[in-house]
C-alpha cells in the first residue's frame, strides 16, 4: 500500500494516543488511527495495528479493520476519519456510547498502558 499524504506518527520514537483519547465520539479510536497510520507509513515500531485492543474497538463499532485501513490510506485527516467512523459504525444508543467511553476513561488498566507508552516514548527519545 502506498504511503498516504498525512503525517504518520513514528511509533518507534513516541507512543500512539491514549485509549482515553476520543475520535468520532469514541474512546480508543484515536489510538487505533495512530497505529493504522504508522503501519501504512512503515513507522509502527513495536506497536501493532489490529491488536486485541483495536479488535475490541472494531467489535464495538462493527467496522472492519481492512475497510478502516483503506479509508485511512487516502490521507484523511482526523476530522474526516471521525466523520467516517460516525457514518460507518453500527448504530449505538447514546447510552451505549457513553458507557463505552466511561469504561475506558476510568479503566485502571489504561493507567498501566499509559505508563508503558510513557516508558516507550522515553526509550524512543533516547535513541
Amino acid at each position: 500500500m502506498a504511503t498516504a499524504t498525512f503525517d504518520a506518527p513514528d511509533l518507534g520514537k513516541t507512543a500512539p494516543r491514549s485509549p482515553r483519547a476520543s475520535l468520532g465520539g469514541l474512546a480508543v479510536a484515536a489510538r487505533v488511527l495512530d497505529k493504522c497510520r504508522a503501519e501504512i507509513a512503515g513507522t509502527a515500531g513495536d506497536f501493532h495495528y489490529n491488536c486485541p485492543l483495536d479488535r475490541r474497538w472494531f467489535g464495538f463499532t462493527g467496522i472492519q479493520a481492512d475497510a478502516f485501513k483503506t479509508f485511512v490510506a487516502t490521507g484523511a485527516n482526523d476530522t474526516a476519519v471521525g466523520e467516517w467512523i460516525q457514518a460507518h459504525a453500527k448504530p449505538r444508543s447514546a447510552l451505549a456510547v457513553a458507557v463505552w467511553n466511561v469504561c475506558w476513561w476510568i479503566n485502571p488498566g489504561v493507567l498501566f498502558l499509559n505508563l508503558d507508552d510513557w516508558m516507550h516514548s522515553r526509550r524512543g527519545a533516547a535513541k
